[in-house]
């Protein structure tokens, strides 16, 4: 059997693993292979090349509709 080694990540986008929902900005030991597979998929960092403080995400704003009124003639040639 292959040893079996644990690094520590820091998960970037909320996931989970084996059946764990794990939170982004959370730090956790994971196996070897999925702490590799997380980072591929780029939802976890190496928590020792991480930021001291992660940086916090802005939330978008929703943006405003824009009115488009249409100008119509009438027959009595109003509009």
């Amino acid at each position: 059997m292959p040893p079996f080694f644990l690094m520590d990540v820091l998960i970037t986008r909320s996931t989970a693993v084996g059946g764990v929902h794990l939170e982004a900005g959370e730090t956790h030991d994971l196996s070897e292979k999925d702490a590799v597979t997380l980072m591929n998929m780029g939802k976890a960092v190496d928590a020792a090349e991480a930021p001291a403080c992660p940086p916090k995400t802005k939330a978008k704003k929703a943006k405003k509709a824009k009115v488009v009124v249409e100008e119509t003639e009438t027959d009595d040639g109003t509009e």
